[in-house]
């Protein structure tokens, strides 16, 4: 809704189609929707054409009015709001490190703040995005999520120093994948055991791994 809302009003603009464009075309369907429907139309108070440089202000008082308005800084929250992680995980992702080990926790932030859109019954959503919409990002999100997921998400994610502190077996998904990353590298069930035996220990400092320097 909030897009196509912001398309009709700023057809063309980089905000909506990605690409960078002019005021004067941004404001074009401005002047459609309040009835100026070409260049070429006749100025309705003298009926002569409108000078270049008077079409162009009167776009500019256009797209300067419809900022000032209420509902384009309401719309614009509500956006951000719900586009917020995507666009903190974007960030995380363009920047030059290793991100295996992260992608897990960053798909589980984004599916609980979208999540979130969805519980109005517990004061956690008071946008004005309507529930079908929200319903949608959040399938979209799932989605997404079920293509690009692999165990060694999960797996990356248990091992990762940074949230040793974790109980990362909570989830049966992570302690499954885990499980299966082991199978699939170590020769047998043994191998396997021994492997888990020591990432318990790990994770409890027990052992070598008590050393506070580890």
């Amino acid at each position: 809704m909030h897009r196509r809302k912001l398309v009709r009003r700023l057809g063309g603009c980089g905000a909506a189609s990605g690409g960078a464009a002019s005021a004067s075309t941004c404001a074009l369907s401005l002047d459609v929707e309040d009835g100026d429907y070409s260049d070429e139309q006749s100025d309705e108070g003298g009926g002569e054409e409108l000078t270049k440089e008077a079409k162009r202000q009167k776009r500019f008082n256009n797209i300067r009015s419809y900022i000032r308005d209420d509902s384009f800084w309401t719309e614009t929250t509500e956006i951000l709001r719900a586009l917020a992680q995507v666009l903190r995980n974007l960030k995380f992702v363009d920047e030059d490190r290793p991100l295996l080990e992260f992608v897990w926790p960053m798909m589980l932030n984004l599916h609980r703040k979208a999540t979130a859109l969805l519980l109005p019954s517990v004061g956690t959503y008071g946008g004005i995005m309507p529930l079908a919409e929200r319903k949608k990002y959040c399938d979209l999100i799932m989605q997404r999520w079920v293509y690009l997921h692999r165990p060694v998400h999960s797996a990356a994610y248990a091992l990762n120093p940074r949230f040793h502190g974790s109980d990362h077996f909570a989830d049966p998904e992570v302690r499954d994948d885990f499980a299966s990353v082991l199978r699939d590298m170590l020769a047998n069930d043994e191998e396997v055991g021994a492997a888990l035996a020591e990432y318990h220990a790990y994770h409890k400092k027990d052992g070598p791994w008590a050393d506070p320097i580890i």
